[in-house]
């Protein structure tokens, strides 16, 4: 379904101001409200309308189990969509979910009838829109520079900056590289950094390293390879690597051989920023960077080059010649400020418990 994205009109539906004044009271509980609004909607999109219904009756059970128990029930998730290794039990994700509500418990299920929340991303062959998790809230990760559908979804945590009315949440990837909840572990899917590494500076004797580029990737973009076929052709030396190519297993001490590094975005998008850059500063690599330069940490920054398509070959080979031709000792300043990220991740934090009020009992 993202392969090739177009919005029809009712796509959108939970963009609506009705939609939005639904999840503001469901985040309240307030049931009556709800069913009256469910009630009043002249929205040709009854298909949404009959989804709130059912997830209204979802919060209502929860409601009365804990009444006539007197235990919490858990709030039950259920993961599609997702990249193979990634664990559902022990993931960033997951940890953001358990720090904004940390008096509930989060458990994962298999089963679809038993699921509160339904968290699925953009891979895969499970289809997250099949009716039976239409009693679901339903939470779309993005990882890569896509558009969210805001009717068969009702929350989006993805790279996109705008917060299309409330029901969006910026997470860019390149935070994923930070160690954001102190666990001093890597996940099972990923490398994690201690923040520090981000926020002190240092000298770097470009002196010491190989006079060449190194590239590290896969996805074979026009213009990310129209640059790698002008440094070869112009007899720069550039060395390519890939998980699907030619394998490595340190990929920061790969980049910390080398004077120089490429790191481009599969697309260029407001606020879509990977981890490439990240991975860069931490090898400390004069770096080609082509990425968005709204919300990036690496504007401004003296190991980072921003080029762009419109520049001619020739400017960005220059700059690539200059990088392979250092020989100085670098003071290289800090990427981060510890306390604008913290800050950063706790607007996050609120922002989803805001949305996941709803599951409070």
């Amino acid at each position: 379904m993202f392969e090739k994205q177009w919005f029809s009109e009712a796509s959108q539906e939970g963009l609506s101001n009705d939609a939005l004044i639904f999840e503001k009271e469901i985040s309240k509980r307030n049931i009556d409200k709800c069913l009256n609004i469910i009630k009043n909607s002249n929205s040709k999109n009854t298909d949404y309308w009959k989804r709130m219904e059912k997830r209204l009756k979802n919060i209502s059970k929860r409601k009365k189990k804990y009444i006539l128990t007197g235990v919490k029930p858990p709030i039950f998730l259920m993961w599609e969509g997702f990249w193979p290794d990634m664990n559902s039990k022990d993931c960033q994700i997951l940890d953001f979910l358990k720090e904004s509500l940390p008096d509930e418990e989060f458990l994962v299920t298999n089963n679809s009838g038993k699921a509160d929340i339904l968290i699925s991303s953009c891979l895969g062959r499970n289809n997250p829109i099949s009716r039976k998790y239409n009693h679901c809230f339903k939470i779309l990760f993005l990882g890569e520079n896509l558009r969210p559908y805001f009717s068969n979804y009702d929350l989006s945590i993805s790279s996109d900056i705008n917060t299309y009315r409330g029901r969006n949440i910026y997470l860019p990837l390149w935070l994923f590289e930070i160690d954001l909840f102190k666990r001093g572990q890597d996940y099972p899917d990923r490398k994690v950094y201690n923040i520090n590494n981000f926020c002190k500076s240092r000298i770097i004797d470009f002196s010491k390293r190989e006079s060449g580029i190194v590239y590290i990737g896969n996805n074979s973009e026009p213009f990310r390879e129209s640059i790698i076929q002008e440094i070869q052709d112009n007899k720069i030396k550039i060395d390519r690597f890939g998980s699907h190519t030619k394998p490595i297993k340190d990929k920061i001490s790969l980049i910390s051989k080398y004077k120089g590094t490429l790191a481009m975005e599969n697309s260029i998008y407001p606020g879509y920023i990977t981890e490439k850059g990240m991975h860069a500063f931490l090898g400390g690599s004069k770096t080609i960077y082509w990425g968005s330069r709204e919300y990036s940490p690496f504007n401004d920054h003296p190991l980072f080059v921003n080029i762009n398509p419109d520049q001619s070959y020739d400017l960005i080979l220059d700059k690539v010649l200059s990088i392979t031709n250092e020989n100085n000792k670098v003071f290289v300043p800090a990427l981060l400020e510890e306390n604008k990220v913290l800050n950063f991740k706790n607007e996050i934090i609120a922002k989803m418990k805001k949305s996941l009020s709803q599951f409070i009992l």
